[in-house]
């Protein structure tokens, strides 16, 4: 079993319970559609770009060092499950390829990156494309998290939910499993909230065990796993 992220690390507690890919790490942190679309169509190897700006991945835009297409391909085919947050529909473009957020932040391509913000038709364009390549049986999709009912987060994980159960993928909402009162111990405390604490990250890992078992009945890898359920069930009566 081995799994691969197309999202950040909001899905970090995945590796508490299963082994993962280095795809994520060696590659590219996705936040929005197009940009995991492009990241599987490159590690897939069924689409070979022949020159890839530096700055597109995050990897390399923050490292300016590039790992080759066939280890990423390797890890493509020995992958099991795919896990994709979708946490936005604000997109980054730069001369055609969809880029990492952190690009907005590098001075010197400020005035050729493209912001836009993409719409709910080409989402659910761009799953379909996502399930071509990859296929439903592999696909766990994710939403963002977010604390009020009617924002633009809660309105985006409400639409994928729809997509998601019109085409029977797997789809994982975090925040269903999440009570109000517990938002203060299990978000870090920011202007825009983004991260799991300690203790966030160690009841979300049990979430995505379940969900895992559940959509897909894969196991837990590690046995030291065991001790990260002990405590959320000693816990369990709380949330």
């Amino acid at each position: 079993v081995m799994i691969t992220i197309l999202g950040c690390c909001r899905q970090d507690s995945i590796k508490d319970y299963f082994p993962v890919t280095s795809i994520r790490d060696r590659l590219n942190y996705c936040h929005y559609a197009n940009e995991a679309l492009q990241v599987i169509k490159y590690i897939s190897g069924n689409f070979h770009y022949k020159s890839i700006p530096s700055n597109v991945f995050r990897y390399s835009l923050l490292s300016e060092s590039v790992f080759s297409q066939k280890s990423f391909i390797k890890e493509y085919e020995n992958t099991s499950l795919f896990v994709w947050e979708i946490a936005t529909l604000k997109e980054y473009v730069y001369q055609d390829w969809y880029c990492h957020e952190e690009i907005a932040n590098k001075n010197k391509f400020n005035k050729e990156i493209v912001t836009r913000t993409s719409n709910y038709r080409e989402l659910e364009d761009t799953i379909l494309k996502m399930i071509d390549i990859v296929g439903k049986s592999r696909l766990l999709i994710v939403s963002h998290i977010y604390t009020h009912r009617g924002g633009s987060r809660h309105l985006l994980a409400k639409k994928i939910e729809k997509i998601c159960e019109h085409y029977g993928i797997a789809y994982l909402n975090p925040m269903e499993f999440i009570k109000p009162e517990f938002y203060s111990e299990f978000f870090i405390d920011e202007p825009v909230l983004a991260h799991y604490t300690k203790s966030g990250e160690r009841y979300i890992s049990e979430i995505y065990r379940q969900t895992i078992k559940n959509f897909f009945n894969i196991k837990p890898y590690y046995k030291k796993a065991g001790r990260i359920r002990k405590k959320i069930n000693s816990l369990r009566g709380r949330f």
